[in-house]
């Protein structure tokens, strides 16, 4: 019985090295991707930059999201993988914007905390601080997906 749970010890503490591994490893992909597009080091074995992402089976917008956050925390904000570990990608992608207006300490206080819909509204209010909202109606299939504007006849 002992035997047993030394193996799940063992395994729970292999399982949260294997979560801090994911959680730097998208980190380390944004920094590989940023050399690779921007010294070009696809070019010679890849024909273009996208031969070799779908070589990596990454569509040109994630390498993009992820180049972006490359550049904008790491880069330009000076702000360590190991600080910005645990943050999820999506959010440092969708608070980039604020980064032009208040300091990286501020906005990656808010990554911490908020989801990443309350991130993508205060980047909405910093980029349209008074907006007269036009509201649009839209109807979607709840089959498929599909969405479409309605429009008010005249």
């Amino acid at each position: 019985m002992k035997e047993i749970k030394i193996t799940n010890h063992k395994y729970l503490l292999e399982t949260i090295s294997l979560k801090e591994t994911i959680e730097t490893g998208f980190l380390n992909l944004a920094e590989r991707l940023y050399k690779i597009r921007e010294q070009r080091i696809w070019a010679d074995e890849y024909g273009t930059l996208e031969e070799f992402l779908t070589e990596l089976d990454i569509t040109q917008s994630t390498c993009s999201k992820l180049c972006s956050i490359y550049e904008h925390w790491i880069i330009n904000g000076k702000i360590s993988v190991e600080v910005l570990s645990g943050c999820a990608w999506s959010s440092l992608y969708s608070s980039i914007p604020r980064l032009e207006k208040e300091s990286a300490a501020d906005v990656l206080e808010d990554v911490k905390l908020l989801t990443r819909q309350d991130i993508i509204e205060k980047g909405r209010e910093i980029k349209h601080p008074n907006c007269k909202h036009e509201w649009v109606e839209i109807r979607f299939c709840k089959n498929c997906g599909k969405k479409e504007k309605l429009y008010k006849d005249n």
